[in-house]
């Protein structure tokens, strides 16, 4: 439930453009005046919204860029996102302030609605990563949902189990490893999750399991969307691991890669997962099979 699009190169607009040459400044000179990760009131600090009166949002004008590379669809659940809601233009290194999630709470989705109650938080830490907030390769396209409601500024980072007070501010001197998988990312997702025929999702990994309880891949709209498909695709790849017809292997083959193509409408991440998971083959050899 997640595809590996690769990263998207940064286009010359974003790079070469002035105002958001300024805005960057302006942010590294509000955050580095802060004394004790505290505004000039004493309070905890605001992302600002404004340099020099001008809106430092400049990433939501490339969100026609991160939504062809991701055809449409949701970097993380694969809910189509253009075309029914407008979508947003996601960090993924939250870029205003830190929470970790507490797993005891998770959160609920409520029946027949997208609404989230009861997710709660371990720890706030006050400061993102702020200087990543005019990053091109900290931008992703995400649903409204995965953004706002489940994955907000949760980020999960190794090791899984360090104590929630002992995890650091964010500082740009420090090498950290995220646990979320980014879809713009170099980890390929078949390596992290697997599903089970009835739609849930689980983690191979600790990247895989954090990843589904930062997005609340494990909400069952999801799940009774992804049911239907698995059925399907665990039929088929039956009929490919014991037929003894090279054509019925091939057809089925063919249907199955196109599937797990980055323009197919419906989950093609979830397909190339769960062909491997089935099959044990990897998407070269199905390639292979197809040719």
């Amino acid at each position: 439930m997640m595809f590996q699009f690769g990263p998207l190169l940064e286009t010359a607009e974003f790079n070469q453009d002035a105002r958001i040459a300024e805005a960057r400044t302006g942010i590294k000179n509000y955050y580095t005046s802060l004394v004790d990760h505290k505004d000039e009131n004493g309070n905890d600090p605001t992302f600002p919204k404004k340099i020099n009166r001008r809106d430092v949002d400049h990433w939501g004008k490339f969100k026609g860029d991160f939504s062809a590379k991701q055809h449409g669809r949701c970097g993380y659940c694969e809910a189509l996102v253009i075309g029914s809601q407008n979508g947003d233009v996601e960090h993924y290194y939250p870029k205003a302030e830190v929470r970790i999630l507490d797993p005891h709470n998770p959160g609920r989705e409520a029946d027949h609605l997208s609404n989230v109650s009861g997710r709660k938080s371990l720890r706030v830490i006050s400061t993102g990563y702020w200087w990543k907030a005019l990053e091109w390769d900290n931008y992703l396209l995400s649903c409204t949902v995965c953004n706002s409601k489940w994955k907000k500024n949760f980020f999960p980072l190794e090791p899984a189990d360090q104590p929630q007070e002992e995890r650091a501010r964010p500082a740009r001197n420090v090498q950290e490893v995220p646990l979320l998988l980014n879809p713009l990312g170099n980890e390929d997702p078949v390596n992290h999750l697997a599903y089970e025929l009835e739609g849930t999702i689980h983690g191979r990994t600790e990247m895989g399991l954090a990843t589904i309880q930062t997005c609340g891949l494990w909400r069952p709209s999801l799940v009774s969307a992804r049911r239907p498909i698995l059925v399907r695709l665990k039929r088929r790849f039956d009929e490919m691991m014991t037929s003894h017809s090279d054509e019925v292997v091939r057809i089925h083959a063919q249907a199955t890669f196109e599937e797990g193509q980055p323009d197919w409408p419906s989950f093609p991440g979830l397909t190339r997962i769960f062909f491997n998971q089935t099959t044990g083959m990897n998407w070269n050899e199905l390639q292979q099979l197809v040719n």
